[in-house]
């Protein structure tokens, strides 16, 4: 298992989202310039990344992304709640859409929900905080 590259979401949704699987898995939104990440500073440490968002599909990484993009750009649209915080939040206006970028990981359905909520564990023990669009921090049952 590998994590693709960032990609950017502006030049996804030119493609048509092409670039995306359509299998299911983790990913990853973050704040790019160009070809540089965007650190933001959390409250433990500085993350380089640029981490805004970390997420799961059980079914289409691509769909899920499109999703984001119409919540991202509509407001009065449904379908994901972090699209919609997004629209919502003065983030849209420090990160635009064209400044964020999406790295993924294919998984099989069965181990999605795990490793989505041990990605989300090991950012919080790391910088002390979620993503600013996730919400919440899944029970990690041993």
């Amino acid at each position: 298992m590998r994590w693709s590259g960032w990609l950017n979401l502006g030049e996804l949704q030119a493609s048509k989202w092409k670039g995306l699987p359509t299998s299911p898995g983790l990913y990853w939104l973050a704040a790019v310039d160009g070809s540089q990440s965007r650190p933001l500073v959390r409250v433990v440490r500085t993350d380089g990344e640029g981490t805004i968002y970390i997420g799961r599909s059980m079914s289409s990484i691509r769909g899920r992304i499109k999703t984001f993009w119409k919540c991202a750009t509509d407001a009065m649209e449904e379908g994901h709640i972090a699209g919609w915080r997004y629209a919502r939040s003065s983030l849209r206006r420090r990160f635009p859409l064209q400044c964020l970028a999406v790295s993924y990981l294919k998984l099989p359905e069965s181990k999605v929900m795990r490793e989505e909520a041990e990605n989300l564990h090991w950012y919080w023990n790391r910088f002390g905080e979620l993503p600013p669009l996730n919400f919440s921090l899944p029970w990690l049952k041993n």
